[in-house]
């Protein structure tokens, strides 16, 4: 359970003073976001056709990241897939995301940091600037509730994370802000 009856944190209960050192508080998370991500995230099918793209017809870009995802048909993306796509997740629509994340988050929070790219833009995804946020609201639009909470999740394992947290040490807080911005309309609605 995340939270003890009196609503502290589970990484709040687990700090250095209990004996864990912050290594193996990250693998006991890891695990735990794991096991989340196989709960709320299933995979999907891929979409149809141009309806994988966030602009149907008329970008270049969506339309070359299209042709270049053709060949990958399963719900579950390959590394290479996942690798392809770091620098144009922002070219898949709602549904595109939907079926992309489950993979992307899985790569994330398990590929080695020699060179971990793919982390990098999903959190930059994750913190849009003023002008993007709208359309980057868009695109987690297919997402319920249970999954942008595990988005959140995710961005507190990056957090927690001695490497993130300190490489994107601006952008973390902004995926916070953004994604409870995102739940909050959606609460409203």
């Amino acid at each position: 359970d995340e939270f003890n009856r009196t609503g502290q944190r589970r990484e709040d209960r687990l700090g250095p003073e209990t004996g864990f050192s912050t290594a193996s508080l990250v693998r006991m998370e890891t695990a735990t976001l794991l096991e989340e991500i196989d709960r709320v995230m299933p995979m999907v099918q891929k979409p149809p056709g141009r309806s994988v793209m966030f602009h149907e017809s008329g970008c270049l870009q969506c339309e070359d990241v299209r042709s270049d995802l053709e060949h990958f048909t399963e719900p579950s993306l390959p590394d290479e897939a996942i690798r392809y796509l770091h620098n144009d997740m922002s070219c898949l629509s709602a549904a595109g995301w939907r079926w992309a994340l489950p993979s992307c988050l899985k790569r994330c929070i398990t590929q080695d940091l020699h060179d971990p790219i793919e982390t990098e833009f999903l959190i930059y995804n994750l913190a849009p600037s003023e002008k993007h946020k709208a359309e980057s609201e868009q695109r987690l639009s297919k997402l319920s509730l249970e999954q942008l909470d595990c988005l959140v999740h995710f961005i507190e394992w990056c957090k927690e994370h001695p490497h993130w947290s300190e490489y994107c040490s601006e952008e973390i807080p902004m995926a916070f802000e953004f994604l409870n911005s995102v739940k909050e309309s959606r609460d409203a609605t």
